[in-house]
């Protein structure tokens, strides 16, 4: 058995997935751009690039995945239910409102 809690084991391993590809990623860029651009280019705005581009990666990575859950559900004939265009906070707000004051999910009727 591991005596390592699992909150820090997931945060390792969610730092190694993060991680690691900037650590590919970053030599690639040196020699890219030693090869490609002006060779006077900094070794912290690779650095920076690098980190950069992991961090759009893993921040747009849930919309990709929606897109293409919402394009492989249409494609096999499914429909999707409607989604709230609201802020979760206003939304947790109104439906504790309608609980106490009113009909269960009127919020989603109006």
């Amino acid at each position: 058995m591991s005596t390592i809690p699992p909150g820090i084991n997931f945060i390792a391993r969610s730092f190694l997935n993060f991680l690691l590809p900037c650590v590919v990623l970053y030599p690639t860029l040196l020699i890219g751009s030693s090869r490609l651009f002006n060779p006077d280019l900094q070794s912290w705005a690779s650095l920076a690039l690098s980190i950069g581009l992991r961090l759009g990666y893993y921040l747009s990575k849930p919309w990709i995945q929606e897109l293409r859950d919402r394009r492989a559900a249409y494609a096999g004939g499914a429909v999707l239910p409607l989604r709230v265009q609201e802020n979760s906070l206003k939304l947790v707000k109104e439906l504790l409102h309608d609980l106490e004051d009113g009909y269960p999910c009127e919020f989603f009727c109006s």
